[in-house]
């Protein structure tokens, strides 16, 4: 990742991801104003943010343990936010 690296995510663990994803969710994750605000994350940095929560609770061969108050937190966004996204990505499997 960047800068934003947030606690709770261990060191050491394997960041080379290979993630397939169709075009549509690429676009909608690329579609964003995060520059307007530097400590807010983009989608996509959302979304390798929870890809790297879902790696660090596999390689523990533990369930991914992370609620919408600390994405909310970590991201900078508000809670409904985290939650609408977070249901779109589902609704994209």
């Amino acid at each position: 990742m960047n800068s934003n690296k947030k606690e709770g995510i261990e060191d050491g663990i394997n960041k080379n991801y290979h993630v397939v994803i169709p075009f549509d969710l690429l676009e909608f994750l690329s579609v964003d104003y995060s520059y307007k605000n530097k400590r807010r994350f983009s989608r996509l940095q959302a979304f390798q943010n929870l890809i790297e929560y879902y790696s660090a609770s596999e390689s523990k061969k533990e369930t991914m343990a992370v609620n919408i108050e600390r994405l909310s937190k970590d991201w900078g966004w508000s809670r409904p936010s985290v939650i609408k996204f977070v249901m779109f990505l589902k609704s994209k499997n």
